[in-house]
């Protein structure tokens, strides 16, 4: 979770937020070799009510595109879209360790490679630094606007 050094009052700035925590706590829970089989968030007023809200999966995970769209889901469906947010946080239990995952007759082609690009950029930033790579949602639209026109846009 992360305290807000200024309130959060829309929820674009809150997804955004919450991507950085889901990323970041997927990063270590793959570190570990875990998975989670319940996700949660949590929400604080600028008048200290707390709020939570948490999901049990189907099947445990660690791809970080499959934990931030549920996260994104529970904080809208919790968030009341008016009350200032002072604190963002994202939590994953029911931790499971090993590679096992449930076989299926058809293979995930899109969760295989969701789970491939979370690898490579776990390897980046193990070797170049947390700030190295983000994912694109988190850059807020102001920095995307001075970046455009660079190399590789």
């Amino acid at each position: 979770s992360t305290t807000l050094a200024e309130d959060v009052t829309t929820a674009e700035e809150a997804h955004r937020i919450l991507l950085e925590l889901a990323d970041s706590v997927t990063a270590r829970m793959r570190a570990d070799g875990a998975r989670a089989a319940c996700i949660g968030i949590q929400i604080r007023s600028r008048d200290f009510k707390n709020r939570s809200h948490q999901k049990k999966l189907e099947q445990p995970t660690d791809i970080t595109a499959e934990i931030f769209p549920l996260c994104r889901r529970l904080f809208d469906e919790l968030w009341d879209g008016r009350t200032p947010l002072r604190l963002l946080g994202v939590s994953l239990t029911q931790l499971s360790h090993g590679e096992s995952d449930q076989l299926t007759f058809f293979a995930d082609q899109s969760r295989e490679k969701a789970r491939r690009v979370d690898t490579v950029v776990d390897a980046l930033r193990g070797r170049f630094g947390a700030g190295v790579i983000r994912r694109g949602t988190v850059v807020a639209p102001a920095k995307r606007e001075k970046n455009k026109g660079q190399a590789g846009e």
